[in-house]
Parts: C-alpha cells; sequence; structure tokens
C-alpha cells in the first residue's frame, strides 16, 4: 500500500474518559463514539524562546512542545459526554463540578489508504456554547463545537499517535486506547533482547539486540582447558536447544527470530 500524498475529512471520532494519569501512568475507560464529527482544527502550541549573547541574536534557542490548542465541531454532543466529560448529573450543570480530562480518537482518510490519530491528554478549555435559533422558511442546523487543548502525557510525554490502517494498532484502535507502544510502523525493524550468561565460555555474538524476523547465529568456544558441558537456548520463554544448537560446532543457528533470545553456557575442567 502506497504513501498518502493528499489527507482529508473526519469520521469516527470517539473520546475515553481519562480515568487516573500521574507520572506513573495512565488508565482510560471504554471509547465511545461521538456520531456527526464535522470538523478538526487545532494549531500547534509550540515555544521558541531565542537567547540573544556575544551581538548574536539567535545565539541559542529553547523550543517547547506544549501540544495543540483548537476546536471540534460535531453535529451534537451525546449525552455521555455531557455525564462523563462535562461531569452534568441527570442533566443539572453544577458550578463546583469540573469537566474530566479525555483521549480523543478520530479517523481520517488519505488518498492511498486511511489513518487514525490518538490525542492522549485533551481538556475542554470551555463548555460547548449554547446557540439556538428559531426555526424559520430556511432553517440552520445549528452545531456543537468544543473547545479543546492536546496536552503530553505526564508519563511519556507523547502528546499524540497516528497509525495507518496497514499497521496492527489499527484494527483494534477504538476497543480500547492504544498504548503509545503499540504504534509501530511495517516498516519498522524490531529488535528483542540476547540475554548470555557465559561459564568458563565465550560467544562470537557480542550484542545485546538482535533483529526481529532475522536469522541469528553465533558460535561458542570454552576457555582453554576447559570442556563445553550445559547449553540452553531459550526463544521467547520457550526452549530451542535442540534444535537450535550443535554440540559438535558449537554453532547456535536461528533462522527466524521470533521472541528474545537468552543462552546459558558452562564449561568445566
Amino acid at each position: 500500500m502506497g504513501k498518502n500524498k493528499v489527507k482529508y475529512g473526519i469520521k469516527k471520532l470517539y473520546v475515553a474518559k481519562i480515568l487516573a494519569g500521574s507520572a506513573g501512568g495512565y488508565t482510560f475507560g471504554t471509547p465511545f463514539h461521538i456520531p456527526g464529527a464535522i470538523a478538526l482544527n487545532l494549531d500547534s502550541q509550540m515555544n521558541v524562546t531565542n537567547i540573544a549573547a556575544d551581538d548574536i541574536k539567535d545565539y541559542a534557542s529553547e523550543t517547547a512542545n506544549n501540544g495543540y490548542e483548537g476546536t471540534v465541531e460535531v453535529a451534537l454532543l451525546p449525552e455521555q459526554f455531557e455525564k462523563d466529560i462535562l461531569g452534568d448529573t441527570n442533566g443539572i450543570e453544577n458550578s463546583e463540578t469540573k469537566s474530566a480530562e479525555f483521549a480523543m480518537l478520530v479517523e481520517f482518510t488519505g488518498d492511498q489508504k486511511k489513518g487514525r490519530y490518538c490525542f492522549w491528554r485533551t481538556q475542554l478549555t470551555k463548555r460547548p456554547t449554547i446557540s439556538q435559533r428559531t426555526k424559520g422558511e430556511n432553517f440552520q442546523i445549528d452545531t456543537d463545537t468544543l473547545n479543546i487543548k492536546c496536552m503530553p502525557r505526564l508519563d511519556t510525554y507523547d502528546i499524540k499517535g497516528k497509525c495507518y490502517e496497514d499497521w496492527d494498532v489499527y484494527d483494534g484502535f477504538y476497543s480500547e486506547v492504544p498504548d503509545p507502544d503499540d504504534f509501530v510502523s511495517p516498516d519498522a525493524t524490531e529488535y528483542v533482547t540476547v540475554t548470555q550468561t557465559l561459564t568458563h565460555a565465550a560467544s562470537s555474538f557480542t550484542g545485546t539486540e538482535t533483529e526481529k524476523g532475522a536469522a541469528f547465529t553465533a558460535t561458542l568456544t570454552e576457555a582453554v582447558g576447559y570442556t563445553m558441558g550445559t547449553v540452553t537456548v531459550t526463544m521467547g520463554g520457550t526452549d530451542v536447544t535442540s534444535t537450535a544448537y550443535n554440540s559438535g560446532t558449537g554453532v547456535i543457528s536461528i533462522s527466524e527470530v521470533t521472541g528474545a533470545i537468552t543462552i546459558t553456557a558452562t564449561a568445566a575442567q
């Protein structure tokens, strides 16, 4: 599937209340649909502070990415939004009730493939405006507009995630708020850890990671005066010694890496 040259449209707008959020992590409620998405307009809140020194105006600069601020327009806010996010109870708005922060999920269309955004920490900057008009000969439909601010998470400092329909995270996007670690491009190279515990032995592989999906090879040698004894190789928690290790040559060979590799080898006199 090719890359988009343009993007357009907005649909499948969902929000999920933040149940708990701190530097220790986030917990979200189940995303619910806000039907009738019309427009999303967000401006970047990036601040650049320039420092003048040595008669140079822009001797140094400091950039702060504070997220986005703008509006989202919908046909009509559902009662669940008024209850879960605005904090209204039985249709009653109370002056002491504070609105809740929420995650916002939305889909856009491209010329090649669809994409989806997740804004993990969204806050209302004011309550929706109440605007009603009398019905005349040519009546106008009234809509609801949310004034919002999309801010960095307090744990990972991530602001938004973007994925496309050929990504793994895309299919389950709306069942629960995706985690930042779920956003992995199919074109990205994924690595797994390689842990080696060697006693009186050495390995030709000196790294700590290897590419997932690729082949892996290492040769074990014993120290002078020692004989290789017990060797254990696991991958993804499963013992693969019998298929991966050749005791005659000392070679460990895995045709396709599917999980973290652990090698334990002990040589004895």
